[in-house]
């Protein structure tokens, strides 16, 4: 049982770390016609490019992580507004983590209260989650479908969704950090957090932090995601502490934040994971982005580039015959 929670909070972390750093302004949602390439591959399993053929690795375990911007008394009904995905090579122990940009443009189904599909188009990613049906369980497969058809169609299974209002105990369980600032992009809140500032990540500013960008530039989300990432790799380093019994976590405070949080994962995964976890290898260029680039619109949108794209799914997912 002591592993099982063990491995929850490492991946409740993981989605904490990033989930927290939504957009403040609500906006409406729309279906809009944009010119992306469609994937005409007929099955993910074989692909072939630059007359290079390559098979699916299935060795290959994800889960894929929801931060949901919802309300204070629906704290999970919303948008994914956060959406990264967790990759581990169970044979070489090897560890990604793919950042998906909130407002990608891909396909989205719309589905009706019980999750069967009304429509389909092309819009914001986050939206999917919205859209999933009348259940929480609804909502994080159909995010976890259109990602799949981002992606190229590889197979995800697994979805972890967490709203933003426990990111502050995230920080009471975890404890407090202080991290140097790498550019200037929380100036704007204050001119002493400029390049080299050593930030104090407590209770009180850790939404700051994570969440805060200035919406008076545009895409302004980037220096937003550096600070995630930076985030991320104290908390993975907290993770070494807790396998190594220096940190002490309370299986009630474990219990109120699982509470909070909807996934699908058994109790056979959780164990996977958890165990995925303890061997993970993690390179300095272990996160990634999906490429491609903003463009303004009546809300910002991000248009992957579909050529490195693929490359990005070829490097995690495949293996070169």
């Amino acid at each position: 049982m002591k592993k099982r929670y063990t491995f929850i909070i490492c991946a409740v972390l993981v989605l904490l770390i990033f989930g927290f750093f939504y957009f403040l302004q609500t906006r409406a949602n729309k279906n809009e016609e944009v010119r992306l390439e469609e994937n005409t591959v007929n099955s993910y399993e074989e692909r072939t490019k630059n007359g290079i053929k390559y098979s699916y690795n299935g060795n290959i375990r994800s889960m894929l992580l929801l931060g949901i911007d919802g309300s204070i008394n629906e704290p999970l009904n919303g948008q994914s507004d956060f959406m990264a995905l967790m990759i581990f090579d169970s044979e070489t122990n090897e560890f990604n983590c793919l950042m998906i940009p909130r407002d990608t443009m891909t396909q989205v189904d719309v589905c009706d209260v019980n999750g069967g599909l009304m429509t389909s188009s092309i819009n914001h990613i986050n939206t999917a989650y919205a859209y999933g049906g009348g259940t929480n369980y609804y909502r994080g497969m159909n995010a976890l479908e259109a990602t799949s058809n981002l992606l190229y169609d590889v197979p995800l299974r697994n979805f972890l969704a967490m709203p933003l209002d426990i990111m502050r105990d995230l920080v009471r369980v975890m404890g407090e950090t202080d991290i140097v600032l790498e550019d200037d992009s929380l100036s704007y809140i204050d001119e002493k957090y400029v390049k080299g500032y050593v930030f104090h990540v407590d209770e009180e500013s850790v939404e700051l932090f994570l969440r805060s960008r200035d919406i008076t530039e545009d895409f302004s989300a980037g220096n937003r995601t550096d600070r995630q990432i930076i985030y991320l790799k104290y908390l993975m380093s907290k993770f070494k502490e807790i396998q190594e019994g220096k940190l002490k976590l309370s299986f009630s405070d474990l219990d109120s934040l699982l509470a909070k949080c909807e996934s699908n994962l058994t109790n056979s995964e959780l164990n996977s994971y958890y165990n995925l976890l303890l061997e993970a290898k993690m390179s300095d260029d272990a996160f990634v982005t999906i490429p491609g680039s903003y463009k303004m619109a009546d809300y910002d949108e991000f248009h992957y580039d579909v050529n490195k794209l693929e490359d990005v799914v070829l490097d995690l997912f495949y293996i070169k015959n």
